[in-house]
């Protein structure tokens, strides 16, 4: 019995070291059960990291994240951009994100999908908007 106890203690800070992240839908992370590294996304909106921005509702908003890593592709360069802001979710299921320089844009309840994060920094999806959809059959994205 002790050794169950002891076991179970020790898995706790594990299971509960696994963060909630929605992450902009892309091939790669749109279906259940797809394994990324968290830097891959574009959007990634943490569901436990507090909002950090000196916002009037901050309390009430979580983290959010954009980065794009530029590209260098033939004759046009882009720089790499990394962008933070807060996000919060709408009574009609939208997401709202306002970005550190004040910009704002909305999200509809598909944009992203579900994952957990565990602490190496990989993400799994929990749940897709895309799982079962027509418009997923028909472009053939989730099995």
């Amino acid at each position: 019995m002790r050794k169950l106890i002891l076991v179970a203690a020790l898995m706790l800070p594990a299971i509960a070291s696994a963060e909630v992240v929605y992450v902009q839908t892309a091939k790669g992370h749109q279906c259940v059960g797809d394994k990324f590294p968290i830097t891959a996304p574009l959007e990634v909106l943490y569901g436990d990291r507090q909002c950090d921005l000196p916002l009037a509702h901050a309390k009430d908003m979580r983290a959010y994240a954009f980065s794009d890593k530029g590209s260098v592709a033939g004759s046009s360069k882009r720089p790499a951009l990394a962008v933070k802001g807060c996000w919060g979710k709408r009574l009609d299921g939208s997401y709202v994100v306002v970005r550190q320089d004040g910009g704002q844009n909305l999200a509809p309840p598909t944009a992203y999908v579900t994952a957990r994060l565990d602490q190496g920094g990989t993400a799994t999806v929990t749940d897709s908007p895309n799982q079962g959809s027509r418009y997923a059959q028909a472009m053939q994205m989730c099995p």
